[in-house]
């Protein structure tokens, strides 16, 4: 469920039901699953209130006859009025159905982790303001895009705008800045020294002076590791069969890999000269000015207060952004690691390895949370399940595969 407005802006609600249909035999036999989305259309909304939201969605599933007993999970974005856990609408909707489980929108969710990145940092968001700079420059001229294309030639490989709320499709745009780097240069510069226009060559050369910097290739480099990062599990995201095991796996895997590179300051440092060699950038850290603070006798220093710009920069930048990212993948995406765990007795993976005890366990953890659907058999039913089913259960990788067996 989420809000928009129309082009009278007014807002909409949108409502789209994902469930489960049993496809059976003529005898009542269960034969295999379904798994159907359905888009129910837009309502105005007048009362933005968390108790008005609620209202008319219960509104909406009286008018289609869907019960909301049968309701196991709800999915919004994070907005306060949505997800408060006191008074928030999926909060209003647990008072009722306590097994309606609440999960953040991944994909909005892990634009979000990106989107803090930048904000703690004012060196990050110069540099995207840079990025839009350059696409900027070139594509609101014809002249100058052409001028642009005859030294990139017919590559795919171009500058594109960023997307402002997408932030994980900003690599591309990253990329793309990072590979043509030289030809972006080569067309900074006849555009300054060969056009007629004042304007043009003087915003040509701020543009050229603002990105021949050693810091603007080090966060050239260290951005498009975490942005690759990030672009790997934004994509898989969008897929349409995937399960929350692979989700979670791929977002564990990405803050694994940040933490392993937060460590290798030196090592992207070396890729980060590599590349000012090629782009005949000194490889040099900018010595700011430092700022003299009269302390009086009996104060106490409480900050330390670095010389070496490359440590400076290695602190407030490189090891304050990833750290930021890290922390935001870890926690941002803890219930859906809570519902992975609570259902990892069923993942055909996690099964094939678990011992008796442990399934017996996981599964009644499943049977007391969903006592009305499941029977207390339930336990020793995914005991019988790995044991006579062992063979065909190490081919298969998914739960729904699990389910059609």
């Amino acid at each position: 469920m989420d809000t928009t407005q129309d082009i009278t802006k007014r807002d909409q609600l949108s409502q789209i039901f994902r469930y489960v249909k049993i496809i059976k035999y003529e005898k009542d036999e269960a034969t295999s699953i379904e798994i159907k989305e359905v888009f129910l259309g837009f309502t105005e909304i007048y009362n933005h209130t968390a108790a008005g939201l609620h209202e008319e969605i219960l509104n909406l599933l009286e008018k289609h006859h869907i019960k909301l007993s049968n309701c196991r999970g709800q999915g919004y974005d994070g907005a306060n009025v949505i997800s408060g856990i006191y008074n928030g609408v999926q909060a209003l909707f647990k008072k009722n159905q306590p097994n309606a489980m609440y999960m953040h929108c991944a994909a909005h969710n892990l634009n979000l982790v990106i989107n803090d990145a930048v904000k703690c940092c004012v060196e990050v968001a110069s540099f995207f303001v840079m990025l839009e700079d350059v696409y900027s420059f070139f594509g609101n001229s014809i002249n100058r895009w052409d001028l642009l294309s005859k030294y990139t030639g017919e590559s795919q490989i171009t500058l594109k705008r960023l997307n402002p709320t997408r932030w994980a499709g900003q690599y591309t745009s990253l990329f793309a800045v990072k590979i043509r780097f030289l030809d972006i240069m080569k067309a900074l510069s006849e555009i300054s020294i060969t056009s007629t226009k004042r304007e043009e060559r003087e915003e040509a050369v701020r543009i050229q002076k603002n990105i021949s910097s050693f810091e603007f290739v080090f966060l050239c480099v260290l951005l498009s590791k975490i942005l690759n990062e990030v672009h790997i599990p934004s994509k898989l995201l969008q897929t349409k069969n995937l399960d929350l095991t692979t989700a979670s796996g791929s977002l564990e895997n990405a803050s694994k890999n940040l933490k392993q590179y937060r460590k290798m300051f030196d090592s992207a440092k070396l890729e980060a000269v590599k590349i000012a060699t090629t782009w005949q950038i000194p490889a040099i850290f900018f010595q700011k000015r430092r700022k003299i603070v009269k302390r009086h006798f009996d104060e106490l220093s409480t900050d330390h207060r670095f010389d070496c710009s490359e440590e400076i920069f290695r602190i407030n930048i490189f090891i304050k952004i990833l750290d930021v990212v890290i922390n935001q993948l870890d926690n941002r995406f803890k219930g859906m690691q809570e519902v992975v765990q609570l259902f990892s007795c069923i993942h055909p993976n996690k099964l094939m390895v678990m011992k008796e005890r442990e399934i017996i366990s996981c599964a009644e953890a499943i049977q007391r949370k969903y006592s009305e659907d499941i029977t207390t058999e339930f336990p020793l039913q995914m005991v019988m399940v790995k044991s006579m089913l062992h063979d065909e259960i190490s081919k298969i990788s998914s739960i729904r595969e699990l389910a059609d067996l």
